[in-house]
């Protein structure tokens, strides 16, 4: 939402909310990308198990949407978005009844914990966008089935804008046949598909690539 009573802001705010996450994607260095390559030869000197690597994937993930975090921030501060806020991790409780039928809301079907929203929490007119996150490279169907489920209810349930799926290390081309062979996504209707993107960065040294989920699912 342009904020038009200084016409300078409203110069300034020419971008996206969309576009403004996937050039923050394209300013992560290459190092916050690389858990397996920073770490796979220490996990196999130590013999570690699964549930070992499991935790250091879990740390080197939120080290990813730290600087990711850090980037968006930067430049929804520089392109004047003041009246919206980017929350990490905010979990989503379910509301009472009365409030739910004031904001003509659904129920959420359990309590959430996005990666990231973008919305203003006392303006129900400015939900703008969700935002979920993977890094781990081949990312599983019921990965996706999750994610994606959980963008759909935010957008069909909360009246969020767009959703976002990012799936740093991982190819486009790759990810788009995980996702058709998805029957739970192909279900979901082509108007809320229609406002989720899929965007991966196969590495630090490639730029992002974006895909509309009806795009994908056609293809």
């Amino acid at each position: 939402m342009k904020n038009i009573d200084n016409p300078l802001n409203y110069i300034l705010q020419t971008k996206s909310f969309e576009d403004i996450v996937i050039e923050a994607l394209n300013k992560v260095d290459e190092i916050y990308f690389g858990y397996e390559r920073n770490h796979e030869g220490l996990l196999n000197s130590i013999n570690a198990n699964l549930q070992t690597r499991r935790i250091e994937f879990r740390h080197y993930e939120r080290v990813f949407c730290n600087e990711l975090y850090f980037q968006i921030k930067t430049l929804l501060i520089a392109n004047n978005f003041s009246n919206h806020i980017l929350f990490a991790e905010f979990q989503k409780e379910f509301l009472k009844e009365m409030t739910l039928s004031k904001l003509n809301y659904t129920q959420l079907s359990k309590r959430f914990i996005p990666d990231f929203l973008i919305h203003n929490p006392i303006d129900n007119s400015l939900q703008e966008l969700i935002i979920e996150i993977k890094t781990r490279p081949n990312i599983l169907i019921r990965e996706f089935d999750y994610d994606i489920l959980k963008i759909v209810e935010f957008i069909e349930y909360y009246k969020y804008k767009k959703g976002m799926f990012i799936a740093a290390n991982n190819d486009l081309d790759e990810v788009k046949i995980q996702i058709n062979k998805s029957k739970k996504i192909k279900v979901i209707n082509s108007e809320t598909r229609g406002k989720i993107l899929i965007v991966t960065r196969s590495n630090g040294m490639n730029a992002s690539k974006v895909s509309n989920l009806n795009e994908i699912l056609i293809s």
